[in-house]
């Protein structure tokens, strides 16, 4: 009878650290899912961002390549205006 009471209480001792090594797990499992959410919502918010970026660097790439047809169509009138120029002075 001693014996089993000895076991009984060695198997009571094993669950209860089982137990708390169970609640901990939980504990953590929990931490890992809310770190989760966390990096997927930031996730979210860069991938967000990033498409708002993209946008405006092909808005400005547009502004940019406009501005330089310009620049070009300017540069070639004022060559043509000194050539005219060139030409009366003679």
């Amino acid at each position: 009878m001693e014996a089993v009471a000895k076991s009984k209480g060695n198997l009571e001792k094993m669950c209860r650290t089982v137990e708390d090594q169970l609640s901990e797990l939980k504990a953590k499992n929990d931490e890992n899912v809310r770190q989760l959410n966390d990096i997927n919502a930031q996730r979210a918010r860069l991938q967000t961002e990033n498409g708002e970026f993209s946008r405006q660097l092909e808005e400005k790439d547009a502004l940019v390549s406009q501005l330089t047809r310009g620049k070009q169509a300017y540069t070639q009138q004022i060559e043509e205006l000194k050539r005219h120029v060139e030409e009366e002075v003679k």
